[in-house]
């Protein structure tokens, strides 16, 4: 018989509970499951002084035959920070499938004149769209970078994506001015009536928005701030994007010496305006700091007037007025408007990679809201009691599964590492898996693993879900590793097909400060995870 890795006592209860939780993750023929230490690289990494005091969970399960290989606490519930996606992604696949596309229409209100002017009213109804075609590739794909800005970690512009992130606005500008409009005399208008928009906020500091779910998002209903160093005691150059008129950020931030650390806080204050006080060191390179668009219907509606004017259309609405919801019609009336212009989207598949390879947060939102739109729901908290019409066939203990979000920042998400072995073993058999699989970071390749196993032997053959949840102790002024995950699939140098989740909670050092520290202990307890995989890579 196959080694079978286990960390459990050796006694008849711990054997029944590993063999208990085979027959929750797979129907498949129960194996005996011997009570055998882990092999010394694994035990070395859970056992280290990094890991005094944390939480550790993992399953390791063959694809075929359902033997769990390995098995640690595979039924305690754990945070799984961003692994929540993949049960996200699988319903959605399930509900929507990868062809689904988004659809925004452009109508007008009113007729037009000989001279081409509109007397009436232009209407964008927003289809939920996460990038508005603003990254969308001449291929056709969606870019993605291994750092995404929405992570609030991209720190420099080489991680901004390269198309023009008001590349469907400008296109549905320009079928405008196609369909004869040369002037508008009403208003510009978004409906985002599709679903309730939502606030999401950051864990560490709860008062602070970090993006919104809204039906229209146009650059990840964010704006990224560019800060650069000039001379010692000057104040620093300050760009953003999107650029729009509608926008304004009052700067104090000032260029100190090299050795000084940079410190930039950003803040809203009011609509389209913001303010960034702090300092940057001379000679560093530029820095990029996010910071929340906190009406995403009227900063859309600003630069569609502003898209209209570059094509040439007149437009009397001013681009820094609150969007006129007010004005907007009754939804039924759309069907006797005239439609001017479609903005269609890339596959939904594509909206999938690039959300599970960047742990793309507003994304990940959005999809619950997608998949209860053919039912008439348009809460958030709607959203994910349907989304739980799929996952209750899979999980069919409500007790070892809590998700209270799509991206995996909420505390109140709770799944044992059977769980998602579980998902990830029905996925297996689903019709949309190879999408699935496909989408999932590749280690040493791209994603959010493209730096991680970059020299191991199992670069390329581990496919994995990251995750990361952090928190600060305010007594020690200390970082805390809320959570750090992984999970996926594999295909061990023996050639056997395996599922896993690997977790670890509650990292607490007491003397890892800033930002720089927390960065660097998230990544090395990420190393540490892949190399438990490739452990399990190398025995089987």
């Amino acid at each position: 018989m196959k080694k079978r890795l286990s960390l459990n006592n050796h006694n008849l209860r711990t054997a029944l509970g590993v063999i208990l939780s085979v027959v929750l993750v797979f129907a498949a023929p129960l194996l005996a499951v011997a009570a055998e230490d882990l092999p010394p690289e694994i035990r070395a990494i859970i056992e280290g002084p990094r890991y005094r005091y944390a939480r550790w969970g993992m399953m390791a399960q063959d694809l075929q035959s359902g033997q769990t290989i390995c098995a640690y606490n595979t039924d305690q519930l754990f945070s799984p920070a961003s692994v929540t996606k993949l049960f996200t992604a699988a319903a959605a696949l399930d509900r929507l499938g990868p062809d689904y596309r988004f659809r925004t229409p452009l109508y007008r209100r009113g007729e037009i004149d000989g001279k081409g002017t509109l007397k009436g009213d232009l209407i964008l109804v927003a289809s939920g769209d996460i990038t508005m075609g603003g990254r969308t590739l001449p291929d056709g794909r969606i870019a993605y970078t291994g750092i995404d800005h929405t992570n609030g970690m991209t720190g420099t512009q080489e991680n901004l994506t390269k198309p023009d992130h008001r590349a469907g606005i400008n296109q549905l500008a320009g079928q405008v001015l196609r369909s004869g409009i040369r002037a508008i005399q009403g208003e510009i208008m978004i409906d985002d009536r599709l679903f309730k928009t939502s606030r999401v906020h950051s864990v560490i500091n709860p008062e602070t928005i970090l993006f919104s779910r809204s039906p229209v998002m146009i650059n990840d209903n964010l704006i990224d701030v560019v800060v650069s160093p000039t001379r010692i005691g000057a104040l620093a150059t300050v760009g953003w994007r999107p650029k729009s008129s509608a926008l304004q950020i009052v700067s104090s931030v000032r260029t100190v010496a090299k050795d000084q650390p940079s410190q930039i806080d950003i803040q809203p204050a009011g609509f389209g305006k913001y303010t960034a006080v702090g300092q940057i060191p001379e000679g560093s390179a530029a820095i990029v700091r996010t910071v929340a668009i906190i009406d995403a219907a009227s900063f859309a509606r600003a630069l569609l007037i502003e898209a209209l004017g570059k094509q040439g259309v007149k437009v009397k609405a001013s681009p820094v007025a609150i969007n006129p919801s007010q004005l907007l019609p009754p939804t039924g009336d759309y069907q006797r408007l005239v439609k001017v212009g479609e903005l269609v989207s890339p596959p939904l598949s594509e909206y999938i990679r690039m959300i599970l390879k960047v742990s793309h947060n507003p994304g990940s939102e959005i999809l619950p809201h997608l998949i209860a739109l053919p039912e008439g729901k348009t809460s958030f908290e709607d959203a994910m009691l349907l989304q739980n019409r799929f996952l209750a066939q899979i999980i069919t203990d409500p007790g070892i599964l809590s998700l209270s979000d799509g991206s995996g920042l909420s505390r109140a998400n709770l799944v044992t590492p059977g769980s998602v072995v579980k998902l990830l073993g029905y996925m297996t058999t689903h019709r949309n898996y190879q999408v699935f699989r496909d989408a999932l970071p590749v280690l040493g390749i791209d994603g959010t693993l493209t730096w991680t196993g970059k020299k191991s032997p199992s670069q390329g053959k581990i496919l994995g879900k990251t995750g990361t949840l952090t928190l600060v102790d305010l007594l020690h002024d200390s970082a805390i590793v809320s959570s750090k995950t992984l999970a996926g699939y594999m295909t061990t140098a023996k050639g056997r097909q395996i599922a896993f989740a690997f977790f670890v909670n509650d990292i607490h050092t007491a003397d890892v400060r800033g930002k720089t520290e927390t960065q660097k202990l998230t990544a090395d307890t990420g190393a540490d995870l892949a190399r438990i995989a490739e452990a399990i890579y190398l025995a089987y």
